[in-house]
Formats: structure tokens, sequence, C-alpha cells
């Protein structure tokens, strides 16, 4: 993972996202619970969430301006392990293009990554993060 090459800004953002994405589908799964306490630890960060409060994913977006395509990539990629950690809904998927689109992102960078996300687990995926974001 490479979530502690964001900034705190940056890193806010992510957590946002994430939770965005983990509220689409109605379900906090003990998956993604698990993906919240491995991002506060890699962030260094204890994260206090409260995945009641709604979230408006265009707002966040548009805070995402001044972030680098590296740090782009970075988000989206750990965001997209997260849509796919359980089985990814419509209203995720949604949530995903709108973030596809805020960060520019190629239909060839999204379906490398999609495919090297899908059935990775956490060593591999970080070994083709780097991969994707050299």
């Amino acid at each position: 993972m490479f979530l502690e090459k964001l900034s705190e800004k940056e890193k806010d953002i992510f957590i946002e996202l994430a939770v965005c994405i983990s509220q689409a589908d109605g379900i906090l799964s003990n998956e993604e619970k698990k993906l919240f306490e491995d991002y506060g630890r890699e962030m260094s960060k204890t994260l206090d969430i409260d995945f009641s409060k709604e979230r408006d994913i265009d707002a966040i977006l548009s805070e995402c301006s001044g972030i680098s395509v590296y740090n782009q990539k970075i988000i989206f990629f750990e965001i997209l392990g997260l849509a796919l950690c359980d089985e990814l809904d419509e209203t995720e998927e949604i949530l995903i293009k709108k973030i596809v689109d805020a960060f520019h992102i190629t239909e060839k960078d999204f379906d490398f990554m999609k495919g090297k996300r899908a059935p990775a687990k956490a060593l591999i995926m970080h070994k083709l993060a780097k991969k994707t974001l050299q």
C-alpha cells in the first residue's frame, strides 16, 4: 500500500471517498471494517469514522483538484480494492465512475487496475500497485 505517501489532506480525502464507497451498498462488511483498520495503521492515523453520516462524493471530489496524478492513482487503486472486496453493486459502480471521471483515469489504466485488484490479495496487490503507479 502507498497511502503513507499521501499528504494529510489527501489522506482525509481518501478516507471520505472510502466511506462513500463502503456506504454505497448499505452494508459495512467485516472485510471493509478490516480494510479501514489497515488504512489507519498505514497512514499512522486514528480513524474515528461516523459511518452513519452521509457524504457527498461530488463535494469530496471537488477538493481533489490539487492532487498529483500519481497520488490520484494511489487513492483510486485503494478505493477500487475496497469496492471489490465484496460484491460490486450498481451504486458502487456509479461512484467509481465519478472518481474515474474526476481523476481522468484512462480506460486502459482502469481496466488494468480492476483486473489486478479483483483477484489479488494484500502483498500481491501492493506489488501490482507499484507497477501501475510508475
